[in-house]
């Protein structure tokens, strides 16, 4: 970092891209006040005209101190700063996806219902070529986000469908043992446990997921992300 500051100056998009990076290894330590401060730092360096072909990073760095934000309950300011993200980056491209899908989420956790699958659902087809969905870490999300609203309004297979697509995709893009796999069988535990027949089913992918993330929090790798059915 103190080379990007000595040769472009702390006022630089370069010097930001460095704080950004420091501000993730601050947030990925719990040092939230620290992380916080760097990632607002970030925003106030890369200002609006000021950094024409900056606009991914920024969305990075509003999508990153949007997840902290939720996390300790300020959601309004976490879907301000999510809102700010998708509008700077249009709901047109592929690289919106992932700001979208935060944004959903968030959308979601604040009980707007409606518009969080709209967001959703626009995220899912920018991610879909020829016909099939690709894999990426922000679509396993998506398909939880609908997945959790149909079975909020008991549509059930709906739901199920959702959830299994979720599963296997997190299981090709983060490994069948990843703790964030865990969550998602976790969500379709969850989903079948009241479905008739399915009972069983559940049982397993519960302990199942019980025995991933135990092993991970073991390991010092933590629990994975919240799931929607945690929101």
């Amino acid at each position: 970092m103190a080379m990007q500051e000595a040769m472009y100056g702390q006022e630089s998009a370069q010097y930001a891209a460095s704080l950004y990076t420091l501000a993730t290894s601050h947030a990925s330590m719990g040092h939230m006040e620290e992380a916080e401060a760097l990632f607002r730092r970030v925003l106030s360096i890369l200002g609006p005209g000021v950094h024409y072909n900056a606009h991914n990073l920024v969305a990075s760095c509003h999508i990153s101190l949007a997840g902290m934000l939720l996390s300790q309950e300020r959601d309004e300011e976490a879907l301000t700063l999510l809102s700010e993200a998708v509008g700077m980056l249009g709901t047109t491209h592929p690289d919106a996806a992932p700001a979208m899908g935060a944004y959903a989420t968030a959308l979601l956790k604040a009980r707007r219902e409606e518009e969080a699958l709209d967001m959703a659902t626009q995220a899912l087809n920018l991610r879909t070529r020829n016909g099939a969905l690709v894999d990426a870490p922000e679509c396993v999300n998506l398909l939880l986000v609908v997945g959790h609203i149909h079975r909020m309004r008991e549509e059930m297979r709906q739901a199920e469908e959702m959830v299994r697509m979720s599963l296997g995709m997190a299981e090709r893009v983060f490994g069948a043992e990843s703790p964030y796999t865990a969550r998602v069988m976790q969500a379709l535990s969850e989903c079948l446990r009241t479905e008739p027949g399915c009972f069983t089913e559940a049982e397993e992918l519960g302990r199942k997921a019980r025995e991933i993330l135990s092993k991970s929090e073991q390991q010092g790798g933590g629990e994975g992300p919240p799931s929607p059915d945690d929101q």
